[in-house]
């Protein structure tokens, strides 16, 4: 899940609820970010555009709505991946005391969730409109017949709008990490079926939820603690694990959204997020 980078999280005294976590009352929010016309998209490799830097921020290890969760994902680190129980434990406490519950921490996911909004309503416009005409509504027409995979890259500034630093930072890996899932699978984007669909914003939602625990309560899986590719192997468990938690039931929620309009999908993804944020709570309270 691209770890090989540090992961400092965040201090005790880090607000519930950044500023970004929602957008003003009253102020119409854009839910697209649209390249200008013309202007050039480097498609050199999945790994696709830089995130953003992320902040340095010292962890306070001292901090009660962090410390019991770090010490926990801590124990399952220094266990490459075994102690299950700590994991539960970790994932519990992160969304009962660092989050506030499931509705703070699906509020505190905001970038992810409008990411996931764009994604979800770009990905139905490829099924009913077909690619063509759906890169031609983005101003991207110029991919037309280009391969799938720089296609996803280039939606990276359509799906993923600004958002805070972290929060935007989190929306961009959990989106280039679910490209390169697609790749794997083969996904055709001429022949997309609402199975498929599902299992893409799945993916991302998944993905996006664990890079957050581990921005939040994960600052020990760190180059300096375990190697590159053991934090890259327990971030994919982190990620097996919660996706594991809510496939089956966000299929049959996004299964509701086929049809829906693109003003309401905004919406239905906050609700989903705050369904997974329950749904992962409930799985990890069983192996505790």
């Amino acid at each position: 899940m691209g770890t090989s980078s540090s992961f400092r999280g965040a201090g005790s005294s880090t607000p519930l609820l950044p500023t970004w976590a929602d957008p003003p009352v009253g102020i119409p929010q854009p839910s697209l970010t649209l390249p200008q016309p013309g202007s050039q998209v480097l498609l050199s490799d999945v790994a696709g555009p830089a995130l953003p830097k992320r902040p340095d921020i010292v962890p306070d290890l001292q901090g009660p709505r962090f410390r019991a969760p770090r010490v926990n994902f801590t124990h399952y680190v220094a266990s490459s991946g075994t102690d299950r129980r700590s994991l539960g434990r970790a994932l519990s406490g992160h969304i009962r005391s660092v989050s506030g519950g499931t509705r703070t921490a699906t509020r505190r996911m905001y970038p992810s969730r409008r990411a996931a909004s764009n994604l979800l309503g770009v990905l139905h416009d490829i099924r009913d409109n077909g690619i063509e005409k759906t890169l031609q509504s983005l101003n991207l027409g110029r991919l037309t017949g280009r391969p799938p995979k720089e296609i996803l890259v280039a939606l990276t500034d359509v799906v993923c709008a600004s958002g805070g630093p972290i929060g935007e930072a989190i929306a961009r890996e959990a989106y280039i990490e679910t490209i390169a899932e697609m790749m794997e699978e083969s996904v055709d984007l001429d022949h997309l079926a609402d199975t498929q669909i599902a299992a893409i914003v799945i993916s991302f939602i998944s993905r996006s939820i664990a890079t957050r625990v581990i921005e939040d309560i994960g600052q020990k899986l760190d180059v300096t603690a375990v190697s590159p590719e053991q934090a890259d192997m327990l971030s994919e468990d982190l990620y097996d694990f919660i996706r594991g938690a809510v496939k089956d039931e966000l299929s049959q929620e996004l299964e509701q959204t086929r049809s829906i309009e693109k003003a309401d999908l905004s919406e239905s993804i906050g609700k989903i997020y705050q369904v997974a944020f329950g749904l992962i709570e409930a799985e990890a309270n069983v192996i505790i």
